[in-house]
Order: C-alpha cells, then structure tokens, then sequence
C-alpha cells in the first residue's frame, strides 16, 4: 500500500527529514487563508501561549510533526540537561564531501583533453555548492519557519535540478555529436541551466512564501504540491534515465567497453543506498540515537561516493585514448586527443619519421 500519492508531502515530511519540508513548514506558519499566524495551528501541534510556540518553533527540526526530528543547534533537549548539537553528523559529512568533491573539480580541470572536462567541473562544482547550502537546510541550525531557512532550502533544491541538467548534457557529449567545451556547448547548457534554476527557485520560494498564492496547498495542512514533486522526484529520476542509455550506448557501441558500465552501475547502486537512508530507514536511526543523529549523513556520505564513481565512470570513458599515446614523445600536442578527433577504431598516425625530440605531428589513417 502506498503511503502517499503523486503531489502529497504529508507523509514523507513526517517519516523522512527532507528540506523541502522547510517550505511547508514556512507555508503553514504564513499562509493566504490567514496570513501571519499569532493563533495556534492545530496542524503543527502548537501550543496556545504565545512564548511557548515560539519556543517550540525555536527547538523544531527538519519535518512536520516529524516522528522523530533532531532539535535545533543550541535549544535544550530531553530535561534540559544538555544542548543540542543540530544535525552534527551530516554537518560534517557535509564539509567533507564538498572538499572531496571540489578536489574532483580540480582534477578534471587538469585533464585538457578530456571530453566534456568544462561540463563536468560545472557539475562537481554545482554538486559542491549545493553540499555547503545542505549545512543549513538540513543541519538544524536556522529556525524553522524564517525567511532564510526558506532562502537557502530553495536555492540548494534549485541546484539539484540544474545539476541534473547538466549530467544530461554530460551524457549527450559523450555521443560527440557536438564538440565539448565550445560555445556550441556551453551556451546551451549554461542558458538552459539559467531558466532551470529561475524557474524552479520562484515555484520553490513561492511554495515557501506565497508570493502567489498559486503554489500553495489548499486547504494548508494539505502539503500538496505537484510542482515541487516533479522537481524534487521526478525530474532526477527521468535525467538519470536518459544519462544511463546515452552513456551505455557510448560505452558499448561506441567504445566497445564494459568497465564505465560498472562504473555507471556502481555509482546508481551508490545512489539507491543514499536515497534509501534518507527516505525509508532515516527514522530508525533518528529513534536509536535518541534524536542525535538520523540517516541524512549516511545519505550524503553514499550521495558523494556516488559521485566518486561518477568520476571514475568519466575517466574510464577516456582513459583508453590516453593509454594509446603513453610513451610517445612529451611535445605532442593534447589537442588531438580532443574528443573531436578520437574514434573507436580510427587511430592516429605520425604523418612521417621524426627524429628523437622532435614533436609528432598525427593524421588519420583513411
């Protein structure tokens, strides 16, 4: 039986510590059928007294009526014997994999020849961002229901999409129907990366603020949101779908390669487990903690050995080309192992002898 339909946040908001629920929470505290809310909503379980709701929306966690949530960074805990260390976990999980993944980002930088290398470090350095943006809405630092929880959840989710945009179009390149690293690339990703991320960041913001009031649930206790859903759910599901048969097909028709299959295989396995720790087996974690930790750390730290994987899946597309040209002459230029000019099949000739320290000068053999 399924615990929800297609649009509803309800459930999953209340099992699973998902930033999205940043926005709801904010939607039900100032919301169009009522506007800023000084009475108890029934919904959030708020107290009627004033100073005590505002406490208990100081101390809430990521979630609504979250079965199990981690306090706020810094609010009293249990008897009010200790404070709480926020999301302490995946906060530093958080700082380490965005190292890691800024060191993949220098690495690929370092590749000249690759192909697709300046698509590529964007991804790694959207991912990057997006880790130091979950710091906040995920770590229990930023009061629930503030304009800057809202701010920063809805600029991490837009992210995420346009991240995935770009692992479509990092999976198009490796069919080289266009050349990488040129205008006739970049210009089409980073210009619909621009109206990806200022379309999905309004839908979220509105979600949060109800600028429009088109985005928001009704009635509010609803947390129905189909925009968000597609965004969040869907939209990944379908650019990973078409980044696996694009990169399949590069890797067995076009390479005739099995390795960046398993590399590709690997890193989905990677990503299955992550999503798995955040969504279904986060609350069980939270409850044995006691509320210290839950599954989101799990889930970033399998995320970026996803993404780990996803770097070697690249190099491994490429890797072949280089092993052709170890041990010739260090003059020769990189240039020609562009992936304009390297084809299965189709090697590089010198177009005549040269002399020890000379630089080799390639053509295709016809």
């Amino acid at each position: 039986m399924v615990a929800f339909s297609y649009g509803e946040w309800d459930y999953i908001c209340q099992v699973s510590p998902q930033s999205i629920c940043n926005l709801f929470y904010r939607q039900l505290l100032i919301h169009p059928e009522h506007g800023v809310q000084s009475a108890p909503d029934p919904y959030l379980n708020l107290p009627d007294n004033s100073s005590q709701r505002d406490l208990l929306i100081s101390k809430s966690g990521i979630g609504i009526r979250s079965n199990c949530s981690i306090n706020r960074m810094g609010t009293l805990i249990d008897d009010g014997s200790r404070h709480s260390a926020g999301n302490i976990a995946n906060i530093l999980v958080c700082c380490l994999a965005s190292l890691f993944v800024f060191h993949l980002a220098f690495r690929a930088s370092r590749r000249k020849a690759a192909v697709g290398r300046i698509e590529v470090i964007l991804f790694f350095s959207v991912y990057g961002l997006s880790l130091i943006f979950q710091l906040f809405d995920t770590g229990s630092i930023i009061t629930q229901g503030s304009s800057a929880i809202v701010w920063l959840t809805s600029i991490r989710l837009s992210l995420i999409v346009i991240l995935y945009a770009c692992l479509i179009w990092i999976g198009f390149l490796g069919l080289q129907l266009i050349e990488d690293g040129t205008p006739a690339s970049l210009l089409p990703l980073l210009f619909s990366c621009l109206i990806l991320f200022i379309g999905s960041i309004y839908i979220f913001l509105d979600t949060g603020f109800g600028i429009s009031n088109y985005f928001a649930s009704q009635p509010a206790s609803h947390l129905y949101s189909p925009w968000t859903f597609s965004l969040i759910i869907l939209w990944p599901f379908i650019a990973l779908s078409l980044f696996t048969v694009m990169t399949s097909i590069v890797s067995i028709q076009i390479l005739s390669e099995i390795k960046p299959l398993k590399m590709l295989f690997g890193s989905i396995l990677m990503l299955i487990i992550g999503t798995l720790f955040r969504w279904i087996i986060s609350p069980s974690i939270c409850r044995s903690s006691r509320s210290r930790v839950d599954g989101s750390f799990l889930a970033t730290l399998f995320e970026t050995f996803s993404i780990g994987l996803f770097y070697k899946l690249w190099t491994s597309l490429t890797e072949a080309e280089w092993e052709e040209f170890e041990g010739l002459n260090p003059q020769f230029d990189s240039n020609v192992l562009s992936g304009r000019y390297l084809e299965k099949g189709q090697p590089f000739l010198p177009d005549q002898n040269v002399e020890p320290g000379q630089t080799y000068n390639f053509r295709r053999d016809n």
